[in-house]
């Protein structure tokens, strides 16, 4: 800022500049913080790429290790079933193939006479070992409950 103090008091106008400075200053403030920041990500945006890569790796590499994991103890699993457990699970496949695996399917693959109940109490405790899961299905705007193993067979 700028003022001809030839012939005029210096207090008067570095009174009123004073004050007018200083509205600017306080205005700017937030910015000047905000540039700072901006500097500082600029300055770092390679360590900053490095660290946010290595952890979106490193989360990835922990999932796909998770799943194989999980994936050998269905297997482990699925190998100590006996032949009647063993069928329930052939029967999905079965019936998925057929189209949807819904208890009535499943209980129609299944090939020998059971009651709906004792098929329903198998699938409940094969999804809390994780050899199957229970899913929603949309047909003709219907839900119906299905299941998709999760062992191969």
């Amino acid at each position: 800022m700028w003022a001809d103090t030839y012939n005029i008091d210096v207090s008067e106008v570095e009174n009123v500049l004073l004050a007018f400075g200083k509205s600017i200053a306080d205005y700017w403030a937030p910015i000047k913080s905000l540039s700072l920041a901006a500097i500082a990500v600029r300055e770092h945006q390679h360590v900053l790429i490095v660290i946010s890569t290595g952890l979106l790796t490193g989360t990835s590499i922990f999932n796909i290790a998770k799943k194989r994991k999980k994936k050998k103890q269905t297997e482990k699993i699925y190998r100590r079933l006996s032949d009647d457990d063993k069928l329930i699970l052939k029967a999905i496949q079965n019936a998925h193939q057929q189209g949807q695996p819904t208890l009535n399917a499943i209980l129609s693959a299944y090939g020998k006479p059971v009651e709906e109940a004792v098929i329903l109490g198998k699938l409940m405790d094969a999804e809390k070992v994780g050899l199957v899961k229970k899913s929603v299905a949309n047909v003709d705007d219907r839900p119906i409950l299905v299941w998709i193993n999760q062992v191969r067979i």
